[in-house]
Protein backbone atom coordinates (compact mmCIF):
# COMPACT_ATOMS: atom_id res chain seq x y z
CA UNK A 1 0.00 0.00 0.00
CA UNK A 2 1.05 3.63 0.13
CA UNK A 3 -0.07 5.98 2.05
CA UNK A 4 -1.19 9.91 0.78
CA UNK A 5 -1.31 8.09 -3.26
CA UNK A 6 -1.38 11.11 -5.88
CA UNK A 7 -3.35 10.09 -8.70
CA UNK A 8 -2.99 11.63 -11.75
CA UNK A 9 -6.73 11.52 -13.44
CA UNK A 10 -8.53 13.43 -16.62
CA UNK A 11 -9.65 16.06 -14.09
CA UNK A 12 -5.57 16.69 -12.36
CA UNK A 13 -4.77 15.50 -9.50
CA UNK A 14 -6.38 13.35 -6.85
CA UNK A 15 -5.02 12.16 -3.48
CA UNK A 16 -6.40 8.51 -1.70
CA UNK A 17 -5.40 8.48 2.06
CA UNK A 18 -4.06 4.86 1.04
CA UNK A 19 -4.01 2.88 -2.22
CA UNK A 20 -2.68 -0.04 -3.31
CA UNK A 21 -1.89 0.93 -7.31
CA UNK A 22 -1.43 -2.28 -8.53
CA UNK A 23 -4.78 -3.59 -7.70
CA UNK A 24 -6.25 -0.19 -8.64
CA UNK A 25 -8.01 0.38 -4.28
CA UNK A 26 -7.94 3.11 -3.22
CA UNK A 27 -9.62 4.37 0.73
CA UNK A 28 -10.39 7.69 0.77
CA UNK A 29 -11.15 10.06 3.80
CA UNK A 30 -14.21 12.01 3.99
CA UNK A 31 -12.75 14.77 2.81
CA UNK A 32 -11.41 13.28 -0.11
CA UNK A 33 -14.55 12.34 -1.79
CA UNK A 34 -14.51 14.60 -4.40
CA UNK A 35 -11.25 13.01 -5.64
CA UNK A 36 -13.91 9.86 -5.85
CA UNK A 37 -15.35 10.46 -9.41
CA UNK A 38 -11.36 11.18 -10.37
CA UNK A 39 -10.35 7.49 -9.84
CA UNK A 40 -13.50 5.80 -10.52
CA UNK A 41 -13.37 6.95 -13.99
CA UNK A 42 -9.66 5.30 -14.27
CA UNK A 43 -11.77 2.33 -13.45
CA UNK A 44 -10.31 2.12 -9.82
CA UNK A 45 -12.10 0.81 -6.58
CA UNK A 46 -12.96 3.12 -4.25
CA UNK A 47 -13.71 2.43 -0.26
CA UNK A 48 -14.52 5.40 2.13
CA UNK A 49 -12.50 5.16 5.17
CA UNK A 50 -13.42 3.22 7.54
CA UNK A 51 -13.29 0.30 5.56
CA UNK A 52 -14.33 -2.84 7.83
CA UNK A 53 -11.94 -5.10 7.57
CA UNK A 54 -13.79 -7.87 6.06
CA UNK A 55 -14.90 -5.86 3.57
CA UNK A 56 -11.33 -4.51 2.79
CA UNK A 57 -9.95 -8.22 2.48
CA UNK A 58 -12.86 -9.30 0.43
CA UNK A 59 -12.49 -6.24 -2.28
CA UNK A 60 -8.42 -6.66 -2.00
CA UNK A 61 -9.06 -10.50 -2.75
CA UNK A 62 -11.32 -9.93 -5.67
CA UNK A 63 -9.31 -7.22 -7.75
CA UNK A 64 -6.53 -8.74 -10.27
CA UNK A 65 -3.07 -7.12 -10.23
CA UNK A 66 -3.50 -4.27 -13.15
CA UNK A 67 -1.15 -5.17 -16.37
CA UNK A 68 -0.36 -1.61 -17.26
Amino acid sequence: PELDFEFEGAGGAAIADVAWPTRRVAVLAELQQAARPAFEEAGWTVLQHPVEPHTFVEILSAQPEASD
